[in-house]
């Protein structure tokens, strides 16, 4: 799905939920330029997906038509089946790159981050048969993780681990310098961002 189909998604989600936004409210919360927010609906009105609605001199509604319900339904199917097809190419690449690990005589992993990419990694370790002693995340900690509650990174020296799975997308230089506080070498460190 390319970036112009998805702003159109966002803005049809919008549109349906509040049709009374207003098209500098819309702008910010689909996070483009107002001139373009204004574009984006009067090419969605050509098109017969939204009616727009008169009500005072400066105030307008939206409406989602049919039409526009329809094109909703089907960018949203294939904004889905994008997902999918990425996410299962991510698990597949990250249980192969697993696969050596465990051939290498890696038993056990803690996961550094506790969002989307490391529900990923837990599912591809549960393939390969690599144990996850726990889940370090600053942000997250205290938080709920597949059984598993999110620990904060201080508590890595005190975890019985092979290596630490790297699933946050921050700079590998910050992760190193974060680890090296714990005398934890980049040897240990895979990154799977």
């Amino acid at each position: 799905m390319d970036d112009k189909s998805l702003k159109t998604l966002e803005i049809l989600e919008e549109l349906s939920s509040n049709g009374h936004v207003t098209q500098r409210e819309l702008s910010r919360k689909v996070g483009i330029a107002l001139g373009l927010a204004n574009f984006y609906i009067k090419r969605l009105v050509q098109k017969g997906y939204v009616e727009v609605i008169y009500l005072e001199k400066n105030r307008l509604d939206y409406l989602i038509t049919p039409k526009g319900i329809a094109e909703k339904s089907r960018l949203t199917y294939n904004y889905i089946q994008r997902s999918y097809r990425y996410v299962r190419k991510v698990r597949i690449r990250m249980r192969e790159h697993l696969k050596e690990l465990a051939r290498d005589g890696v038993g056990t992993v803690v996961i550094y981050g506790g969002g989307d990419m490391a529900e990923v990694a837990y599912l591809a370790l549960q393939e390969v048969g690599i144990k996850l002693t726990a889940v370090v995340d600053d942000d997250r900690k205290g938080r709920p993780f597949l059984g598993y509650t999110i620990l904060p990174v201080s508590s890595i020296p005190q975890l019985s681990y092979d290596r630490i799975i790297v699933t946050e997308a921050i700079a590998v230089q910050d992760v190193g310098n974060l680890f090296q506080e714990y005398g934890i070498g980049e040897d240990r460190l895979i990154h799977m961002e």
